[in-house]
C-alpha cells in the first residue's frame, strides 16, 4: 500500500543519509527501529512485516499514528547536517 511504502521510504532516507549507504527497505527498518521513540515503533514494525509478507496490509487502526510517525521521521531527516529542509 501507499502507507507501507511511505513508512519504509522515510526509514530508508533517514538510514541512508546517516550511514551514507543504500539499504533495502528491510535493512533500513532494522536500523531505524531502535532509534525510534517507543510510540512510533509499531508503525515501522507493521510496514516491515507487510513488506516481508508476514502480515496483511491494513492501516485503519493506525492511520493517525502513521501520520505522527511520518512527521517525526521527516523532522529527524530535516535536522540532519547537510540536508535541505523540505518543509
Amino acid at each position: 500500500s501507499d502507507t507501507c511504502n511511505v513508512v519504509l521510504t522515510l526509514a530508508r532516507i533517514w538510514c541512508g543519509v546517516v550511514t551514507d549507504q543504500v539499504h533495502s527497505k528491510d535493512g533500513a527498518a532494522e536500523w531505524v527501529l531502535p532509534r525510534l521513540p517507543t510510540e512510533h515503533r509499531p508503525i515501522l514494525a507493521r510496514a516491515r512485516a507487510i513488506y516481508l509478507d508476514d502480515e496483511e496490509d491494513g492501516w485503519d487502526d493506525l492511520r493517525l499514528e502513521a501520520c505522527a510517525y511520518a512527521e517525526h521521521v521527516a523532522a529527524k531527516i530535516d535536522r540532519l547536517p547537510g540536508v535541505r529542509s523540505v518543509s
